[in-house]
């Protein structure tokens, strides 16, 4: 986990760990009960957690497979966690879908986004900021095949984008003339999908331009169709907002994208 933590306490009150933090710069994949354990909890007696998340700041996922916020299981008796949340949770963006190969069949649908937040204890959170599933990754675009009765063109679809945040952008077609790699996502901002590669014969082919990343809790885009391609690539699916809802005493909800369950 990398963090830059602007005020870290912990001290021992009353036969109970307390334990408050506030997150000033991005972190990613951070664990509550594994932060207060770092900071000098034993385990055993009652934990009284506050964690802030400062505006501007992302708590994001390393990868569609993990949290990017995880309050971690099994607390003493008495515990009471809190989260205030001023920044943005999110979990990581699905990858781009490639490019397809007209003798294989349709290009590859984009990868679905990771969640963000697992109450898997009772914890209140304080959301006035955002809470999302990482945005889907958007499909590859169909490479083009056309003939004009003598001769055949063929013309590579283009990778799809990566979802928001973080998702990587997918690979052309590569079996012809290649299009382009669809583009990667960051913190802020989806991936583009990549150009279908122009072949400036006549007829001329065009393979389909993949589609874009999605935003935060959202589908990506649909790669487009080349000309008597075998198919695009769907775009992939958000990842979930919240999973753990029923642990959860929501203070302020806040924005949240993508499912609650």
């Amino acid at each position: 986990m990398s963090a830059l933590f602007q005020m870290l306490m912990a001290t021992t009150v009353f036969g109970s760990f307390v334990f408050t933090q506030t997150i000033s710069a991005n972190t990613v994949n951070y664990n509550l009960k594994a932060a207060a354990i770092a900071a000098g909890w034993d385990q055993t007696i009652p934990l009284m957690a506050t964690v802030t998340v400062n505006s501007g700041v992302y708590v994001y996922a390393s990868s569609t497979g993990v949290y990017a916020f995880d309050t971690g299981s099994t607390f003493p008796p008495s515990s009471q966690l809190a989260l205030i949340n001023n920044g943005v949770i999110v979990g990581r963006g699905g990858d781009g879908g490639g490019g397809n190969n007209p003798f294989v069949g349709p290009a590859y649908g984009g990868g679905g986004g990771g969640p963000g937040l697992i109450a898997r204890v009772s914890i209140s959170i304080t959301n006035n900021g955002a809470i999302g599933g990482g945005g889907g990754g958007g499909g590859g675009g169909g490479t083009s095949t056309w003939s004009d009765g003598k001769n055949s063109f063929i013309s590579g679809g283009g990778g799809g984008g990566g979802g928001r945040p973080n998702g990587t952008g997918g690979p052309p077609d590569t079996s012809y003339t290649s299009g382009s790699y669809g583009g990667s996502a960051g913190l802020g901002s989806i991936g583009s999908g990549g150009a279908g590669y122009f072949l400036p014969a006549y007829p001329p082919a065009s393979g389909g331009n993949g589609g874009d990343g999605g935003d935060i809790g959202a589908y990506g885009s649909a790669g487009q169709y080349g000309i008597g391609s075998a198919g695009n690539g769907a775009g992939g699916p958000p990842g979930a907002a919240i999973a753990g809802n029923a642990n959860i005493t929501w203070v302020a909800t806040g924005t949240r994208l993508g499912a609650i369950t």
